[in-house]
């Protein structure tokens, strides 16, 4: 078993201000005995363990760090079962435990906040205090700095509406405390004027990815989520100036035809359905067929400064974009363009609700079989 008791040795002289000289002194014992336990090369007699203790007045367990090791192993096991825990009140119960046994694990303290909030409405207000209390904590104490913004997001999804003006205050102000935009006014402010350019390309290009992947909580109000789709394709048309889709966001594109292939299904309107299902494929297909990796153009150059994006899930550079000058640079909401991948059909076929009796018809039995191959299933 690991012993940190050296560890913990030279902590409690330090923190009294000791040499190991004095320490010896203290234990009858040379000063190089000391320094050997305090890098591990050896340890204790156990007869001194006590004598050990008592000076620096902590207990045996403690001064070998089996209270430290413990709670290690206890946090382990932490990360490695509340996840698999499906019902959303026992999960949240499950955290709190572990908040209460370790309140300075803020990382614990964020993940009870998420929690509380995927819980069903009706348990909103029982859990509310709970919520508060350990948001409120992870402002005052935490000083990292994510774990702080989740927990005031957290708190500024169910909190009562006269307590929203006071967590939405702690969130950032403006959109311009993104990092982006102020790495792009720094450039500015520095004379840095292409740099500031290109930066502001990227920060463009971002914010488009960013818009074209938000959740889309209309889902199941099939006509809104028609509508929605069909306003992407249309901004997605206008990328490319009304003549043709730029390359990057083709696989976007396919996505929302898809979307409303499932909408007009769920909808009843099953040859329209068809119509649009029809189309998806010959627009997946298109997409599927360029190699992965390949740099593709983003679109209009006054909007993205000439930048292309990588096609694919599986390449090596399939999280960068690539600069003007041919420089490759990490891009880490990248996906955002290439959302569709291969199995996003083959998935609707078999698995999205509201299909179930879609997919008994002989119609729809060939894009079954075309969808598994586009997804490369054997």
């Amino acid at each position: 078993m690991e012993l940190m008791i050296g560890e913990k040795l030279r902590k409690l002289r330090r923190d009294r201000d000791m040499t190991q000289e004095m320490l010896a002194s203290a234990f009858g014992v040379s000063p190089q005995a000391i320094s050997k336990w305090e890098c591990g090369d050896g340890y204790p007699d156990i007869t001194l363990l006590p004598m050990i203790a008592n000076y620096f007045k902590v207990t045996i367990d403690e001064l070998m760090g089996n209270d430290e090791i413990g709670q290690r192993e206890d946090i382990s096991v932490f990360w490695n079962t509340y996840h698999k825990i499906r019902d959303r009140v026992e999960r949240v119960e499950y955290i709190l435990s572990y908040t209460r046994k370790y309140p300075k694990e803020y990382k614990i303290a964020q993940e009870l906040t998420q929690a509380i909030t995927e819980l069903p409405k009706e348990k909103w207000e029982e859990y509310l205090p709970i919520l508060r209390e350990n948001a409120e904590k992870i402002v005052s104490e935490c000083t990292i700095q994510w774990i702080r913004e989740y927990a005031i997001r957290d708190m500024c999804l169910i909190c009562p509406e006269e307590e929203l003006d006071r967590w939405e205050r702690m969130c950032a102000a403006l959109y311009d405390s993104y990092r982006g935009e102020v790495i792009e006014k720094r450039l500015a402010k520095q004379g840095r004027k292409e740099e500031a350019i290109l930066q502001h390309a990227i920060n463009n290009f971002e914010l488009v990815c960013h818009f074209l992947v938000r959740h889309n909580h209309d889902h199941f109000d099939w006509e809104r989520m028609r509508s929605w789709s069909k306003k992407q394709m249309k901004f997605l048309e206008f990328l490319g100036g009304g003549d043709e889709i730029p390359e990057i966001w083709r696989g976007r594109y396919a996505r929302c035809v898809l979307d409303i292939s499932w909408s007009l299904f769920n909808s009843g309107e099953e040859d329209e359905g068809y119509a649009w299902l029809e189309r998806a494929f010959d627009l997946y297909e298109q997409w599927c067929a360029i190699p992965d990796g390949t740099p593709l153009d983003t679109g209009d150059p006054e909007l993205f400064g000439g930048i292309k994006g990588i096609h694919g899930m599986y390449d090596a550079h399939a999280w960068d974009i690539v600069l003007p000058d041919g420089i490759y640079q990490y891009f880490h909401v990248a996906h955002a363009y290439m959302l569709f991948e291969k199995t996003d059909i083959y998935h609707m076929m078999v698995h999205w609700k509201g299909m179930e009796n879609i997919r008994k018809e002989e119609r729809f039995q060939p894009y079954i079989a075309r969808a598994k191959a586009l997804a490369e299933i054997e």
